[in-house]
């Protein structure tokens, strides 16, 4: 319909043309050739008939698609295309993780951390208590009182927490005598445990503490399978003597 309007109109006639030149602007394809050519057309304002605007389009439109036809088509994918694949690593890790966090789930299935572990037998388990001493604070020698940092060691069993780590040694090279899982202390029974000539209570300096949970062979080998071990600063009575001072010596006692 186009061609007919460039061949038969006038001069009051091109505003309208150029109206439909833009509106045909916006449609896609070879169409984009077309209204090109019949824009110079317009601008020159070539009297042409409707026979030599469809010869001058086609000799326009047909070069191009012969020089497309002699270009290698695009390889384009074929099938769904969806995320990448995965290595063989990561699948392998997903799996792994996905067996351990099994094991972790089924063990704390109906685990009470409000209880204390009984074993059978016998209803005392042995807790194992240790101190490593850091700093010093403060010796207060008028009052008595000493004030130091430590690191606070406890190791206990919980046969309720025992698994087989036989799956984890063969996919992890697992050594029962040094690896561990960390599990927060708030998940676990703690023993506890108390500092009698304490002055004031212990003050744990970490918010979060994680304990390390060793395997079944831990347990059986070394007697316990839980582990804590958290910094604290204690302030303790000492009873200070002076009179040999400065070649003094001075003894502590901590009653637990």
């Amino acid at each position: 319909v186009h061609f007919t309007h460039v061949a038969e109109a006038g001069e009051e006639d091109l505003a309208a043309v150029d109206a439909e030149v833009a509106e045909l602007r916006a449609q896609t394809g070879e169409q984009h050739k077309e209204i090109a050519l019949l824009e110079q057309l317009l601008a020159r304002q070539l009297p042409g008939s409707v026979d030599e605007v469809e010869r001058a389009v086609r000799s326009t439109t047909e070069g191009p698609k012969r020089s497309e036809e002699q270009r290698p088509p695009p390889q384009r994918p074929t099938g769904p295309q969806g995320p990448p694949p995965k290595s063989d690593a990561i699948r392998g890790a997903q799996s792994n993780q996905g067996e351990l966090d099994g094991m972790v789930d089924e063990v704390f299935r109906n685990y009470n951390r409000n209880t204390r572990p009984v074993p059978e037998g016998n209803h005392k388990i042995q807790v194992r208590m240790g101190l490593n001493f850091q700093k010093i604070v403060k010796l207060d020698q008028t009052s008595g009182f000493l004030t130091m940092v430590v690191w606070f060691r406890l190791q206990w069993p919980d046969f309720r927490l025992s698994y087989d780590s036989s799956d984890l040694k063969e996919k992890f090279g697992w050594n029962s005598s040094s690896d561990f899982m960390a599990v927060d202390m708030e998940k676990i029974w703690v023993p506890d445990i108390y500092l009698l000539n304490s002055v004031d209570r212990i003050k744990f300096l970490t918010s979060t503490t994680r304990a390390y949970w060793y395997d079944a062979n831990k347990l059986h080998e070394d007697g316990y399978n839980m582990l804590l071990n958290r910094p604290a600063l204690i302030k303790t009575r000492c009873d200070v003597n002076m009179t040999q001072y400065p070649f003094d010596v001075q003894e502590c006692l901590l009653r637990w």
